[in-house]
């Protein structure tokens, strides 16, 4: 994986703003873990249901692009 140092400096200055912003605690809406570094849509979409135990869908990108309308008239020729 050769974005280890992108990712590093993500989590740190995540973990910055979660004790300076949020009083170190991970926040529970979309909008707020969206303002973290390194956090998409994916892993706050994980942590709003894993954590928080609300609806919420995970879905990988090679998920979507399979069961996209068209994918498999794409791999067939």
């Amino acid at each position: 994986c050769g974005f280890f140092n992108q990712k590093a400096r993500a989590i740190r200055e995540s973990c910055r703003m979660l004790r300076a912003e949020y009083n170190s605690q991970v926040p529970d809406t979309m909008d707020d873990l969206l303002r973290l570094p390194g956090v998409g849509r994916k892993i706050a979409n994980a942590v709003l249901g894993e954590c928080f135990g609300k609806p919420a869908v995970v879905v990988d990108t090679h998920c979507k692009r399979v069961a996209s309308p068209g994918y498999n008239e794409l791999i067939a020729h």
